[in-house]
């Protein structure tokens, strides 16, 4: 047997294996219904395929049954399009979508920016270590913003002589309009970190641990605490403590700032440890500042409140994040939704010139890669930056178009690079495409939710020829798993091709 025939017969096994007990799919129709799990799947022949990439690729796209599958590919180094299917279909992107939020990111406020909080007034008077004035600290809505930053800030001021403040302490944190939850996100997902709310004034993930441990009594409820102060918020203790092993906790958000906690810990457990997002940020920020005075030994004669700083100010301490494409490499690699629409809402503030709002944000996503990445934008529709709502549709077509241009970018193209996962090295791909023959070959953004899953990054083949996917399946059940095996499949066979 000729060489190119084996690998033929190779590569038609190796769809056998993982795409096996599928049922065909049409991906000529615009909207299908997932596939019953009663209905038996049909299993074709591998050998049968032909021995080109776009047939081996169409191959593997009927294997998704009545699912909606849209795919782009093309070879940036030739300029070829490699494969399409439904392109331009609007479909639910997941956090592919990130894709869209880092490269407008990186267009618009460049790899150099960095988010700056700050501590500013208008009279910065020193008296015998005793400051006279207000003090204003400006939030920029920086996600990696963190206590021990608000602490150095503190610091900051303690190392300039004071030891005492008459006046009061204003935060600030109108960048960001208080909208803080995603339109449309799932109500079941309120009560995970995943989802946090989004404000100017982010701090430590916008997430609060709590732990539980069980009474000495089976019956009694069990003791509930928050990790760390400040006290920031309610817990309604519901949790009871149980004889079996087998106990779940659940958190659930109430009115007030505050979660109701119920369900049961085992009396044999040990401490549980979880947490729930920040429902009052204001709340939380306010016992942060205090904290923090304490710890830098400043005593305050006002009050902590909110309010606006005024254009004429002197900075007095200041903290700066990371450069944007570190926090870009968190964001992608991790599928942080925090960074995602926190960079969103920045990016609208930058650009519009206005609070940075979920429409500021993704209207000026819009414009800003209609503009320097030629894209259509029509039959979109972009409602966050992370992809944590439903009603977020963009279309192949798009996807691939941002792909495309971004690589004719080499200083956006080496960061965006660098910030998506890496198949079987980090990230969200890191358990993907492991064999020494795809391992740190693909550079790409993964999108799961319910019925949706997607992949869309930058590969090389065998001649190391670079070229762009993008792969958006919705409709995915009974079998989302075998869905990545599409996604994975689709990867292999663009490698091993020249």
């Amino acid at each position: 047997m000729k060489k190119g025939r084996l690998s033929v017969v190779l590569l038609a096994a190796l769809m056998w294996s993982v795409l096996s007990n599928a049922t065909p799919h049409n991906h000529t129709k615009a909207v299908k219904k997932a596939v019953p799990a009663t209905v038996a799947p049909v299993s074709l022949t591998p050998a049968s395929v032909p021995p080109t990439t776009a047939a081996q690729i169409n191959y593997v796209v009927e294997q998704g049954g009545t699912s909606t599958i849209g795919v782009m590919i093309k070879n940036l180094s030739t300029g070829q399009i490699l494969y399409q299917s439904n392109i331009n279909q609007p479909l639910v992107p997941a956090s592919n979508l990130k894709v869209f939020t880092a490269t407008a990111a990186l267009e618009y406020l460049t790899p150099n920016f960095q988010y700056k909080t700050y501590i500013a007034s208008a009279t910065p008077a020193i008296v015998n270590g005793v400051f006279h004035g207000d003090l204003y600290l400006v939030f920029s809505g920086d996600p990696s913003l963190t206590r021990q930053d608000i602490n150095d800030l503190f610091a900051q001021l303690k190392q300039q002589g004071i030891g005492r403040i008459i006046g009061h302490i204003y935060l600030d944190d109108t960048l960001f309009d208080h909208d803080a939850s995603v339109p449309d996100a799932l109500a079941e997902d309120a009560s995970y970190c995943f989802s946090a709310p989004v404000f100017a004034d982010n701090l430590d993930h916008n997430c609060i641990g709590i732990t539980a441990k069980p009474s000495l009594r089976v019956g009694a409820p069990a003791l509930v605490s928050l990790i760390q102060q400040p006290n920031s918020m309610n817990l309604i203790n519901q949790i009871t403590t149980a004889s079996r092993k087998s106990c779940n906790i659940v958190a659930t958000p109430s009115a007030n700032n505050s979660y109701l906690l119920t369900g049961c810990i085992s009396s044999r457990a040990k401490a549980q440890y979880f947490s729930v997002p920040a429902q009052n940020m204001r709340v939380y920020s306010m016992g942060v500042v205090q904290i923090a005075l304490k710890q830098a030994n400043i005593s305050l004669a006002g009050q902590i409140l909110f309010g606006k700083k005024s254009i004429h100010m002197q900075v007095m301490a200041s903290h700066q994040s990371d450069p944007l494409p570190v926090l870009l490499k968190h964001m992608l690699k991790e599928s942080d939704n925090l960074y995602a629409n926190s960079i969103v809402k920045t990016v609208g503030a930058y650009y519009s010139k206005r609070q940075g709002t979920w429409q500021t944000g993704t209207s000026a996503v819009m414009s800003i890669l209609t503009k320097y990445n030629q894209v259509d934008f029509t039959s979109a529709n972009l409602v966050d930056g992370a992809g944590l709502s439903r009603l977020n549709v963009i279309t192949p077509a798009q996807m691939l178009q941002v792909l495309t241009t971004v690589y004719q970018k080499p200083a956006i193209f080496a960061a965006l690079m660098q910030a998506l996962p890496i198949a079987g090295v980090d990230g969200t791909l890191k358990s993907r495409l492991t064999d020494a023959a795809y391992r740190n070959n693909v550079h790409a953004k993964t999108g799961t939710m319910s019925d949706v899953s997607s992949l869309s990054g930058y590969l090389q083949n065998r001649s190391k020829q670079t070229i762009a996917f993008a792969i958006m399946i919705n409709d995915n059940s009974p079998h989302p798993a075998k869905y990545r095996k599409i996604e994975d499949t689709i990867c292999k066979i663009l490698i091993l091709s020249k």
